[in-house]
Formats: C-alpha cells, sequence, structure tokens
C-alpha cells in the first residue's frame, strides 16, 4: 500500500501541469513574502517619520508656548500702563522683561505687579511722601538714584545718571536686580518683596 502511494506521488509530481502549479505556488509565495518585507520596511519607515513629527511638534509646541508668555507680559505691561507709555517701549520692555526673567528665573508678573504698586504703570512717577515732599523714588519700580547708581557700580556701568530712572527700560533692570538683591539678602521672596517697599 505505501509503494503504491509512493508511486501515486510521484506520477502526479511528473504530470507538467503539477510541476507548473507547484513553481506558481513557490511564486506566489515569494511574492507574498516580499510583500511582507516591503510592508515591514515600510511601517519601520512609518515610525521614523512619526518620531520625526513628533519631535517637530514638540519643537513647535514649545514655540507657540514661548510666545504665549511673551504675549502674557505685554498683554500685562500694555493693561498696568494704560497709556501711560508709547506702544514701541512697552514692546521693548516687556521683551527686556521676559529676557531677564529667564535668565533670573522669576514671574515677570511679579516685577508687573510691583509696578502696579508703585508707580501706576508710569515711567514718568516721581514717588512722593505723604506730607507732598518727594521722596527720591523715580520711575515705574520707584527705585532711589542712591540705590540705582549702587546696583550701577555693581554692574560696572561707570556713565549711571539719575535721570535715567525715568527711562522705562533702565528703571525695569535696576528694580529687578534691586529686588532680586533683597530676595536673595533675606532668602525669602515674600520677606524680599516687603522689603522691597
Amino acid at each position: 500500500m505505501i509503494k503504491g502511494s509512493v508511486n501515486l506521488v510521484t506520477w502526479r509530481i511528473s504530470q507538467p501541469w503539477v510541476i507548473a502549479f507547484l513553481i506558481l505556488i513557490v511564486m506566489v509565495m515569494s511574492s507574498l513574502l516580499g510583500t511582507l518585507a516591503h510592508q515591514k520596511l515600510t511601517i519601520e519607515d512609518l515610525s521614523v517619520e512619526t518620531i520625526e513629527l513628533k519631535a517637530h511638534l514638540n519643537k513647535e509646541q514649545a514655540s507657540l508656548l514661548e510666545f504665549q508668555r511673551r504675549y502674557r507680559v505685554m498683554d500685562a505691561m500694555f493693561f498696568i500702563t494704560s497709556g501711560k507709555m508709547d506702544t514701541n517701549t512697552i514692546v521693548k520692555t516687556s521683551h527686556q522683561l521676559y529676557q531677564m526673567s529667564n535668565s533670573m528665573e522669576f514671574d515677570p508678573l511679579l516685577i508687573l505687579a510691583l509696578v502696579g504698586v508703585e508707580s501706576r504703570g508710569n515711567p514718568r512717577a516721581i514717588g512722593r511722601y505723604r506730607s507732598g515732599k518727594e521722596s527720591g523714588a523715580l520711575g515705574l519700580m520707584q527705585i532711589k538714584k542712591s540705590t540705582a547708581g549702587w546696583l550701577a557700580n555693581k554692574l560696572g556701568h561707570e556713565n549711571f545718571k539719575g535721570g535715567e530712572l525715568l527711562q522705562a527700560e533702565k528703571n525695569l533692570l535696576y528694580g529687578t536686580l534691586y529686588l532680586m538683591d533683597l530676595v536673595q539678602k533675606y532668602k525669602s521672596l515674600p520677606l524680599g518683596v516687603m522689603a522691597y517697599n
């Protein structure tokens, strides 16, 4: 029985149509394997593209977040100064404040809150005691000439003039540096803010 079966298999394989059919099956199988290999390659390519797209998306989101933070500072500056400063000065001062807040690691809105309290956003404000006598505090952050002079000397700004404190950018620089000095001195943000006033 086994001998007859082997002969039957041998007979069927030796038929030309069976050989052609087997060749066709081998060709189809190799084509399928090639397609699968290509699809795997395509999936790997898609994975690389997905990673690149995610990296690009993260970069765009970071740019958008930075833009929102810059806008928040500028918007708050517009609100606080409410017509007391021209647009170009507000934009420049907001940019300066944003840059300083990044390098010194503080919230720029804290400085703007101080500006609101100290001068109500008036870059040309001149501080007065309750008696009406001038206190010597000037500008947005109501910083005194002597304090600003000390900070200018500490920074190596040799040509400091007290009138510079009526320039929003300079006043903001010296006032912020003074506040950061007080925070460092008292090792506390609340105590530094209280000491500023």
